[in-house]
């Protein structure tokens, strides 16, 4: 069974998919940022909720795989915030964090039924391999460049402490712990997750904005966290990941721009035969 065996999602599977996940993005993302713990942990939480949002730019079809990545990352989020619960960190709103962790226990029941009745199966799972060294051989600039995303998801699961140190604590030291294993765990929910979207969209003007997207999200957080990339053990360095995400867009638009030249050539070889 392929992933096209499977039924697609219908609009009302896609509203209850925006509409929790919306309300979960706002409770994640409602807290007192003159707090810089609170604005650091802010921070990460956006990583992975702006990358969700821009699954939804996919194919009703290609949507299906958001089930899996809703799910690992409905995860990840539950044991972020009862770890940061559980060490004071998670402001001072009990009542806050018990709607979270309502919230993401729903986004995960919700991403698993998802998952179960519309996919992705197991084998478009294991065909996803053949995909990427399709599209790493073959591939234009644009596609090969997106493929370092693999590079940038082993780097965040393997090393997770070395990202980490991109970031200051600003003298928070119970966030180090928590916050690196929320790192590593984004080797899947994000680095993974626009992996496989790269490798589903096809079409040129949906990739360029999609990317757009992402770098216009991203790239305004390196100056809003500015006090804490500028006194990090390793400082400045988190710039490469914004750089690599204008990249991708750089290398997205030379394709569209591309592809926009070859159309207007086809019609006229098109029309030059039928005169011939």
């Amino acid at each position: 069974m392929t992933v096209l065996d499977k039924p697609e999602l219908s609009k009302t599977h896609i509203c209850s998919i925006l509409l929790l996940d919306v309300l979960l993005a706002v409770a994640l993302l409602w807290r007192d940022y003159s707090d810089p713990a609170q604005m650091l942990v802010g921070h990460y939480a956006t990583i992975p909720i702006f990358s969700d949002l821009v699954v939804m730019i996919l194919v009703r079809r290609q949507l299906i795989w958001y089930n899996l990545f809703r799910l690992t990352g409905g995860i990840t989020f539950f044991i972020l915030i009862a770890a940061l619960w559980a060490q004071g960190l998670n402001g001072d709103s009990l009542p806050l964090t018990a709607i979270q962790l309502l919230l993401i226990s729903a986004r995960i029941l919700h991403a698993g039924f998802l998952w179960q009745r519309f996919g992705p199966t197991r084998d478009a799972i294991f065909s996803m391999p053949r995909t990427f060294v399709r599209s790493y051989q073959g591939g234009s600039f644009s596609e090969r460049l997106a493929c370092y995303y693999l590079v940038m998801a082993g780097v965040m699961l393997c090393f997770p402490q070395v990202a980490y140190w991109t970031h200051s604590n600003m003298g928070y030291v119970g966030l180090d712990a928590i916050l690196v294993g929320f790192q590593g765990q984004q080797g899947i929910n994000f680095a993974l997750k626009l992996l496989v979207i790269e490798l589903l969209v096809r079409d040129h003007r949906v990739r360029f904005y999609m990317r757009l997207a992402i770098a216009v999200m991203l790239v305004p957080q390196y100056f809003v966290m500015w006090p804490m990339i500028s006194t990090a053990p390793v400082p400045f360095v988190h710039i490469g990941f914004e750089l690599f995400s204008v990249a991708l867009v750089w290398a997205a638009y030379l394709d569209l721009n591309g592809s926009k030249r070859q159309r207007p050539n086809s019609a006229t070889a098109l029309k030059s035969g039928r005169d011939t």
